[in-house]
């Protein structure tokens, strides 16, 4: 399809010599087809004619163009009414009938190149016009910087219509303003040019910008929900440690009691297997021993150790006492202990409750069996017997002492009721 409006623009800027060789093939042959586009550049040529006169081959190009496309006022008078909406102001012998003007050469010339730039800067500032129109989107933090830059754009117009006006009146318009104008115009469009392509950038940029945001937000929303989740698995985590440690605990507790009865019973089984086993083995040791379980008044003393916070330890001896008449004294591991028999002897002593100083030694332990490591003393003095109700035993020098002088091992007391036979 083609686009009239295009070639119209270019019939426009092909009216004041702005086109260059490609574009003029085109527009021509353009024209030969299209007969609207012909009677558009017909106005434009016969406007140039009788306000810029042309001189040289550019009179005989307009003079060419004039004769293959004739003449339409009525377009012509539209044209300079839009023109005139649009700012550009013409003299005032535009609405006569145009005729050469009879002005020397460097007055027309002055002037044409005024009115060109002017119509430069309007035909430029168009075509920016339309082109921004027929972009439905523009990024917006470039929108009110193109439009600053256009009034700029527009006041830097305004003035070099103005500088042409002052150079037209004044009649010395030289050649070098003019290329500085011309340069000056070229560089607006530039920038016009490059603010367009920023904004494409920038549009480009906003896409990329906005499906990051997507992908950030997607990923936020999935990290929030992980983030609960870790949380409710961590309370569960935690509450299930707690439940672990709280039954730890119990069973820690409850194996502590169980291992502590384990070592009471233990114990208790030790001492119950040891006062057995040193039953039978004194049931063994003699016929002494036989006879005394049939004696009347017999008295079985199990003697225990004292520890040194004074609690009783497992039984070490055992003593078989008949009333006013005979006292044997079976002890165990005694030299196991810190004493040796070399360096000390272990001395039984009776005396009567509470009287404790005034004790009588009873006599020396000898070894009965040293693969039992069991010791024995036997006392048959009835009438030291009648005088004393306890007994016990000391760690003295060798040979024995007069009076107990050493530490206290073991102890009996005498005065219960006979539990034999």
């Amino acid at each position: 399809m083609l686009n009239h409006e295009y070639f119209q623009e270019l019939a426009a800027l092909a009216s004041i010599g702005q086109l260059s060789g490609s574009e003029v093939k085109a527009l021509e042959a353009h024209l030969e087809k299209c007969a609207s586009c012909g009677s558009v550049h017909t106005d434009f040529a016969g406007i140039v004619q009788a306000e810029l006169p042309v001189v040289g081959d550019r009179r005989h190009r307009a003079s060419r163009l004039r004769t293959l496309f004739g003449s339409d006022r009525g377009y012509r008078q539209r044209f300079i009414e839009r023109a005139r909406a649009e700012g550009i102001r013409f003299s005032p012998e535009l609405d006569a009938k145009p005729v050469r003007p009879m002005v020397p050469f460097f007055v027309l010339v002055p002037a044409r190149m005024a009115l060109v730039v002017s119509a430069s800067v309007l035909i430029g500032i168009g075509i920016w016009m339309y082109q921004s129109n027929m972009r439905s989107r523009i990024v917006v933090s470039f929108e009110s910087n193109l439009q600053h830059e256009a009034a700029r754009l527009a006041v830097s117009n305004k003035d070099l219509q103005s500088q042409a006006a002052k150079m037209v009146k004044s009649e010395g318009l030289k050649a070098n303003q003019i290329r500085r104008l011309e340069k000056e115009l070229a560089a607006s469009r530039e920038q016009l040019l490059a603010l367009q392509d920023q904004i494409e950038r920038a549009k480009e940029h906003q896409v990329v910008l906005e499906a990051q945001l997507v992908s950030t937000n997607a990923q936020a929303a999935e990290f929030k929900s992980r983030s609960q989740e870790n949380a409710r698995l961590e309370g569960e985590l935690k509450n299930e440690l707690d439940r672990v440690r709280t039954s730890q605990s119990a069973s820690e507790e409850t194996l502590a009691a169980q291992q502590a009865r384990i070592r009471e019973l233990s114990e208790e089984l030790a001492a119950q297997t040891t006062l057995f086993e040193r039953e039978r083995e004194l049931l063994a040791a003699g016929k002494e021993i036989r006879d005394l379980m049939g004696a009347r008044n017999l008295h079985i003393i199990d003697v225990f150790d004292v520890d040194g916070t004074g609690r009783s330890a497992k039984a070490f001896g055992r003593v078989f006492y008949t009333e006013g008449k005979s006292l044997i004294f079976y002890a165990f591991d005694l030299n196991s202990r810190r004493h040796s028999q070399v360096d000390h002897a272990f001395q039984a002593w009776g005396y009567r409750d509470p009287a404790a100083q005034s004790a009588r030694s009873l006599g020396i332990f000898y070894t009965d069996d040293k693969t039992q490591n069991r010791w024995v003393l036997k006392f048959d003095d009835p009438e030291v017997l009648a005088e004393i109700d306890a007994v016990f035993v000391t760690v003295e020098p060798p040979g024995g002492s007069p009076k107990p002088t050493g530490q206290k091992l073991l102890y009996a007391y005498l005065n219960g009721q006979p539990n034999h036979p």
